[in-house]
């Protein structure tokens, strides 16, 4: 797998997994995001950077981890989790603190 594809997939486990504020309020002066990964966007070898290299290291994780799997089978699943996981926070936000304190 190259470096563009880990990076890849680094940027769906961000947007799967980050629990950060994204978004910037445009009727602010002030950007409400505070999410660090989020605000390297902009600058200059992005990837070099802290919260880049942090999410390229849980990239390489779940590649490693994965190994006898194949990587996109397992993103897609992470996806299907995430959907579901969505799902119950419309239905009960307690519920899904409640599941992430149990697989923890």
């Amino acid at each position: 797998m190259n470096l563009d594809e880990v990076k890849k997939i680094a940027e769906i486990l961000h947007t799967l997994f980050c629990e950060q504020t994204h978004e910037p309020d445009m009727m602010k002066i002030e950007q409400t995001s505070n999410c660090i990964f989020y605000l390297e966007q902009s600058i200059d070898r992005t990837w070099e950077l802290s919260a880049h290299q942090e999410w390229l290291a849980q990239a390489k994780f779940l590649i490693k981890i994965s190994e006898p799997l194949n990587i996109q089978e397992v993103l897609q699943e992470m996806i299907k989790i995430y959907q579901v996981a969505e799902q119950f926070k419309k239905v009960n936000p307690k519920l899904l603190e409640f599941i992430k304190i149990l697989i923890s």
